[in-house]
C-alpha cells in the first residue's frame, strides 16, 4: 500500500468515528427527549414563565367548553417523531454507505455517496428546522417566537427543578448535535 492510500484510509476511519459519535449522541438525546415527559416539562415551564404558550390554558378551554388552541408544532408529538426519525435515517444511510465502501473498496461509489450524503443532509436540515420552529404565544398574545425559549434563554435559572433543567439541557444538546451533524454532512 502506498502512503496516499494509507492516509485516505486513516482519514476515512477518523471521519467514521466522528460520525458514529455524532449519530450515537443524537440518538441518545432524541431517545431521552422522545417521550412526551421532557417535551411537556419544557412547554409547561415556558408557559409558567411566560416564555411560550401555556399548555394549562388548553385545560381551561376544555373545562369551559371552548375549542382549545392548536398545539404548536414544537411541542407536538409529530415534531418529536420527526426529530427521532432523522438520526435513525442518517444511521441507516451511514451503515449502508460504510458497508458498501468497506465491502468493495476497489470500486469508487461517488454517485451513491453523493446521494446518501445529500439525503442525510436533508434529514438533518429538516430536523434542525423542526427544533427551531416558532410558536404563537396564544390567542391573547400577538407575537411569534422565532425559536424555543430553552435555546434563547438557557437553563440556568429555572424554577421547575432539576428535571426541567435536565430536559432543557437535553433540548439544547439535541440542537447542538443536529447542527454538528449538518456541518459534518457538508
Amino acid at each position: 500500500m502506498d502512503a496516499r492510500r494509507i492516509r485516505v484510509a486513516y482519514c476515512d476511519f477518523i471521519v467514521a468515528v466522528l460520525e458514529t459519535f455524532l449519530i450515537t449522541a443524537s440518538l441518545l438525546l432524541c431517545g431521552y427527549g422522545y417521550p412526551d415527559t421532557a417535551r411537556n416539562m419544557l412547554w409547561e415551564e415556558g408557559g409558567r414563565q411566560g416564555w411560550s404558550s401555556d399548555p394549562r390554558k388548553r385545560i381551561y378551554d376544555y373545562a369551559n367548553h371552548r375549542d382549545p388552541p392548536k398545539i404548536p408544532w414544537i411541542w407536538s408529538q409529530r415534531a418529536s417523531d420527526l426529530e427521532l426519525a432523522a438520526p435513525l435515517a442518517i444511521l441507516a444511510f451511514f451503515i449502508s454507505w460504510k458497508s458498501l465502501r468497506w465491502s468493495m473498496p476497489e470500486v469508487e461509489h461517488t454517485r451513491t455517496k453523493i446521494w446518501m450524503r445529500l439525503w442525510a443532509l436533508v434529514f438533518s436540515i429538516v430536523s434542525g428546522v423542526s427544533q427551531v420552529s416558532g410558536e404563537s404565544k396564544g390567542a391573547d398574545h400577538n407575537c411569534m417566537r422565532a425559536i424555543p425559549w430553552y435555546l434563547r434563554r438557557g437553563c440556568g435559572d429555572l424554577m421547575g427543578g432539576s428535571e426541567v433543567t435536565v430536559a432543557c439541557n437535553v433540548g439544547r444538546g439535541r440542537f447542538a448535535v443536529t447542527i454538528l451533524m449538518r456541518w459534518a454532512r457538508l
